[in-house]
């Protein structure tokens, strides 16, 4: 898969694996144990696109980096892995 790739609303995979969705999984009854799993998940993901070459500067529709969406979306981990 190419990490430079962006969807139609011009998200890369490095802008999708930044916001993560922690509350969605809490309320479907996941216990604390597994969100801390999927988070160390997500850091995985962003580091191995980010060695692939993914873009962390790249813009989405919005005008938002990943580091950008990160911090919205109060992914502190993922953002210092971004921050520029």
């Amino acid at each position: 898969a190419d990490p430079k790739h962006a969807d139609a609303e011009g998200s890369t995979p490095l802008h999708l694996a930044a916001e993560g969705d922690p509350l969605g999984a809490w309320f479907l009854g996941a216990d604390s144990e597994t969100l801390a799993a999927e988070q160390r998940g997500r850091l995985a993901i962003v580091r191995r696109l980010l060695a692939a070459g993914a873009d962390r500067t790249a813009k989405n529709g919005e005008g938002q980096t990943p580091y950008d969406v990160a911090v919205q979306s109060g992914e502190a981990e993922i953002a210092k892995l971004l921050a520029p």
